[in-house]
């Protein structure tokens, strides 16, 4: 009886050992190109606790750009925008002072706050998802001033990207449409 018990443990590793060495090495080989990865599953998010709302990001090594609506319920005038990484939460990572001129945004204005320069490089490799905090420090007119400064921070989760990709510069585009018939 007890030799039959053997010879079944024997037959069934014999007979289903292959296929559960197989599953073992689908898992190792998925495992190792990280497509077992949670990052790998979770979507980019760029999210501000109040005040203003991030329509569209971009993440490169050196730079970071940041489109962003006003929805303070007052004009305001955003002074910074600095980027900091968790891991070395001590000094920004990126950062940016705004001039006077380009940074007022009317209530439910768009900005778009391009060339947030990071120095040194954030440390994440092209492809990597960063998980970084956005702070923005911003000013609310009050009876035609901007008194009092005030922060609001967020988090950005995206992919980093190679370069900086700019908007087409119009070269080479002819100057109107070519529509057939007219002259």
């Amino acid at each position: 009886m007890r030799g039959m018990k053997g010879q079944a443990a024997i037959e069934f590793l014999m007979t289903y050992g292959w296929a559960i060495m197989a599953v073992l090495v689908m898992i190792g080989a998925m495992s190792y190109l990280g497509l077992l990865s949670p990052s790998a599953f979770l979507p980019e998010k760029c999210e501000i606790v109040v005040g203003f709302t991030c329509t569209d990001f971009q993440v490169t090594r050196n730079e970071v750009t940041l489109n962003l609506i006003n929805a303070l319920g007052d004009e305001a005038k955003i002074e910074k925008v600095e980027i900091i990484n968790p891991e070395n939460p001590t000094s920004p990572a990126c950062s940016k002072t705004l001039e006077s001129s380009v940074s007022t945004v009317s209530n439910g204005g768009k900005i778009s706050v391009t060339g947030i320069a990071c120095k040194p490089d954030l440390p994440f490799s092209v492809g990597d998802k960063a998980n970084v905090k956005i702070v923005i420090t911003y000013s609310k007119k009050i009876a035609d001033k901007f008194p009092f400064s005030h922060a609001v921070a967020g988090v950005l989760y995206a992919r980093v990207g190679e370069t900086a990709v700019s908007p087409p510069s119009g070269i080479g585009m002819p100057s109107s449409p070519y529509i057939p018939g007219s002259s």
